[in-house]
Formats: structure tokens, C-alpha cells, sequence
């Protein structure tokens, strides 16, 4: 594996990881939902693109 190869699947097990404290976040603090739910799907899409 490239280190570019690498450095992108790095890159996306940390969006994921980070992703899924984003719904606790959200039950926390209501306000961010809208913004939260944007944030997740746009991650979503930019994952599926670093996966290939």
C-alpha cells in the first residue's frame, strides 16, 4: 500500500470515528441538529470518495 493510499484510509477511519460522536453531540445540544445532520452526510460523501 502507497503511503497516499494509506494516508487517505487513515483519513477516513478517522472521520468515521469522529462521526459517530456527532448523534451525542446532537442529543446534547439540540441547536446543533441541523448543522450536525449537514456535517454527517457531507463526511458520508467524502468518505465514500476517499474508500473509493
Amino acid at each position: 500500500m502507497s503511503v497516499v493510499s494509506a494516508t487517505f484510509n487513515r483519513m477516513a477511519e478517522t472521520v468515521t470515528e469522529t462521526r459517530a460522536v456527532i448523534p451525542v453531540y446532537i442529543a446534547d445540544n439540540p441547536e446543533f441538529k441541523e448543522i450536525g445532520k449537514r456535517l454527517m452526510a457531507s463526511w458520508d460523501e467524502g468518505v465514500k470518495g476517499l474508500m473509493g
